[in-house]
């Protein structure tokens, strides 16, 4: 591989890095204008308990990308602030489901229109047609890495 590709394929990387820390900070930002007592990994694990309607510990993990123990802490502290809590599963009492409380819904109902604010923001001036590449692209890499991590 010539050394043109090799930093061809790093600036590709330190960009991606970027971007992703750029939507963070955006996002930080925005919501401490609510002043929710709330962290992003927290965040990061609240979307998909939201988005699933019950999200398994392992589910959380994989969603967020987090380690089981990373998982577990976040989870503990989320249900510190009340924000979830943990049921067995009806099928399998071995499997907990995390559930988002009362307040835990209204959290998510008052970041929502920061989420909002956040794509508004980082999507200014992309085309849907742009987005939908970008998506494609982006789902490629990670079919790529699942396709080689379990070779």
């Amino acid at each position: 591989m010539s050394q043109e590709r090799i930093r061809i394929g790093v600036k590709r990387h330190l960009l991606l890095s970027k971007a992703y820390k750029a939507s963070i900070y955006r996002f930080l930002e925005n919501i401490s204008e609510l002043e929710i007592d709330i962290t992003f990994d927290e965040w990061m694990i609240l979307g998909p308990i939201w988005n699933l309607e019950g999200a398994s510990q392992k589910e959380c993990g994989a969603i967020s990308t987090k380690d089981k123990t990373a998982v577990t802490r976040i989870i503990n502290s989320l249900e510190g602030k009340n924000l979830v809590v943990r049921v067995s599963d009806q099928i399998d009492k071995r499997v907990k489901r995390i559930i988002l409380t009362r307040k835990g819904e209204k959290l998510f109902d008052d970041i929502l229109p920061i989420i909002e604010k956040t794509r508004f923001q980082m999507n200014n001036d992309i085309s849907e047609s742009e987005l939908k590449t970008l998506d494609a692209v982006l789902m490629k890499l990670i079919e790529n890495h699942e396709r080689f991590t379990k070779s």
